[in-house]
């Protein structure tokens, strides 16, 4: 792999997710920033939402909406119907630190560290309900979601499998220790892409 491009922004970027011609960033310090990538060569900032200094972690597109965890806690959801014009539809506050986040149907799952994985209906974007929770040990940093099946990171911890076939009551099924600090969680073509922030990169079977 090699660089085709390059565009600095101005805190620290953690999360990304593309959608059509447009990288959406959760810049931390920076809030989010909706990059048009139509050009790889030359990327484009088009608009950016920060307006209460907000520290976006977490970014998951779906259709016209955008949903960006905030680090102190909570999540937005924007209408980016035009990109260049993010509309602010709702904020809805969380118990914990929100990371990384999901959306499958109707539901936002959601890592919230210390208060383990949130499940919002967002079914009317403009009032998140919280549907259920899996509290469990430990940090929850990454979140995967695969049919009826959740996929949990968890700092210190691995990675704990969970039941959410019943959203009001998740079940854990599985875990893996990793003996560090697990992040970020993806599952591809039946193996677990899971980062560590010592180990590197773990994949699991």
């Amino acid at each position: 792999p090699f660089e085709v491009g390059f565009l600095d922004t101005p805190g620290l970027a953690v999360d990304i997710f593309v959608a059509g011609s447009y990288a959406y960033v959760g810049d931390m310090g920076g809030g989010l920033r909706i990059i048009d990538v139509s050009n790889p060569a030359s990327p484009v900032e088009r608009s950016r939402f920060n307006p209460a200094g907000y520290k976006i972690h977490g970014i998951y597109v779906a259709g016209n909406y955008a949903y960006a965890g905030v680090y102190s806690g909570g999540f937005v959801i924007l209408d980016v119907t035009m990109p260049s014009k993010p509309v602010m539809l709702s904020y809805t506050d969380t118990p914990g630190e929100a990371h990384t986040l999901q959306l499958v149907g109707n539901q936002l799952y959601l890592a919230d560290g210390l208060n383990g994985l949130r499940i919002y209906d967002v079914t009317n974007p403009a009032l998140p309900v919280e549907a259920g929770f899996y509290m469990g040990p430990g940090f929850v940093h990454g979140v995967f979601v695969e049919g009826t099946t959740a996929y949990l990171a968890n700092e210190g911890r691995g990675f704990y499998v969970l039941n959410v076939a019943d959203v009001r009551n998740p079940v854990a099924t599985g875990y893996y220790y990793t003996g560090d600090s697990a992040h970020f969680i993806y599952k591809y073509n039946g193996y677990i892409y899971l980062t560590d922030e010592v180990d590197g990169l773990y994949i699991l079977r």
